[in-house]
């Protein structure tokens, strides 16, 4: 993983080297989309087998702008994670409701 990617340039060198992951720190600098844009050219023109995975993510609207983006995957302090999740009231009450029956389960040997 190259991570502190902060142009199109330096994800370019990243994937030469051998990175099959970047990190671009998009909240950190201010990175505006078109630099994700820039760094998906450039994995998209060489046909690199990189995934871009987003860091630095300060508020809901920079994971947005990620997801409508497209972007393989971004990592979120614990905080935001909660809060992203929470845009529906049911969700903490299933994952609740999902942790208590999976502590009832009887274990299995399928994946022994």
């Amino acid at each position: 993983m190259a991570t502190a990617i902060f142009s199109a340039n330096q994800a370019l060198f990243a994937c030469r080297a051998g990175a099959k992951y970047l990190a671009p720190y998009y909240s950190r600098m201010n990175m505006p989309l078109e630099t994700l844009e820039g760094i998906n050219f450039i994995l998209d023109r060489y046909n690199f087998d990189a995934k871009m995975v987003v860091a630095s993510l300060k508020s809901l609207e920079d994971i947005q702008d990620c997801l409508d983006f497209g972007v393989d995957a971004v990592t979120l302090k614990k905080e935001l994670f909660e809060a992203f999740i929470a845009d529906h009231p049911k969700t903490f009450e299933s994952l609740d409701r999902f942790s208590r029956d999976w502590k009832k389960a009887k274990p299995s040997k399928l994946l022994s």
